[in-house]
């Protein structure tokens, strides 16, 4: 397993090969007469990941793994994402799957999907709503 996002695992088929990461802190600023805006620290921003890879359905399968992802961020819930290592990122939400399908063959099936999912870190779900989640998929 190279990494995982709840239940599903991206491997050698579904191939996840870039991990982006950006971490964000918020600050309020305030008009002051005289002197420019200070920063008031107020926490954690809107720490971002981007998973991008690719996939090869004639030669290596996979070919209903986006649709599979799409229907998972559908369900609106947080996930936990965990690198293949054990390393474990945090909870998020997917907020957008990307997918484009090149070399169609003679019946418009697809030899290589890109695709690129985007994810928000957020809290960790209640134990009842992490059990919704599990029994929605």
């Amino acid at each position: 397993m190279l990494m995982s996002i709840g239940p599903f695992a991206f491997d050698l088929v579904v191939n996840a090969d870039t991990l982006g990461e950006e971490a964000t802190e918020d600050f309020a600023r305030k008009d002051i007469i005289g002197s420019r805006k200070p920063f008031e620290h107020v926490g954690a921003g809107d720490d971002r990941f981007t998973i991008r890879g690719a996939l090869f359905p004639d030669h290596l399968g996979g070919g209903e793994a986006v649709r599979s992802l799409v229907a998972l961020m559908r369900t609106g819930m947080p996930q936990l994402l965990l690198r293949g290592d054990g390393r474990l990122l945090g909870w998020v939400v997917m907020t957008s799957i990307r997918a484009e399908a090149t070399h169609l063959d003679g019946r418009g099936r697809p030899g290589q999907v890109t695709f690129e999912i985007e994810c928000m870190a957020c809290d960790q779900p209640s134990a009842a709503g992490h059990l919704a989640a599990l029994l929605s998929l």
